[in-house]
């Protein structure tokens, strides 16, 4: 829908820029939006049962790639960006293990 707003662009060029880039986003193949439930539905159409593997690391890639975006903007200094991405992505850890084993014992 927010694609169909790209018809108004004679009238409204603001309301239909706005949605454009909303229908861009929401393409997007990270899984709470439609891209990545496209992408999970396609995965598992051909190949079965590993879906949720393929949209995890999609996932990641293209956050990595969004984050270095960021970074990138905000420093205008690719070496630093790349330092402070690689820094973020080292930093990461699964906290729902690591609580699930503090619960356990």
């Amino acid at each position: 829908m927010s694609l169909m707003l790209i018809l108004t662009s004679n009238y409204l060029p603001l309301i239909a820029l706005c949605g454009a880039v909303q229908g861009v986003f929401n393409l997007l193949p990270i899984m709470p939006l439609d891209g990545g439930r496209i992408l999970f539905a396609l995965s598992e159409l051909l190949l079965p049962g590993r879906g949720e593997i393929i949209v995890k690391y999609v996932r990641i890639i293209i956050l990595t790639i969004l984050a270095f975006c960021v970074m990138h903007i905000a420093c205008r200094n690719v070496a630093l960006s790349v330092a402070i991405v690689v820094i973020m992505a080292l930093r990461l850890k699964t906290p729902c293990k690591e609580a699930l084993k503090k619960v356990q014992y």
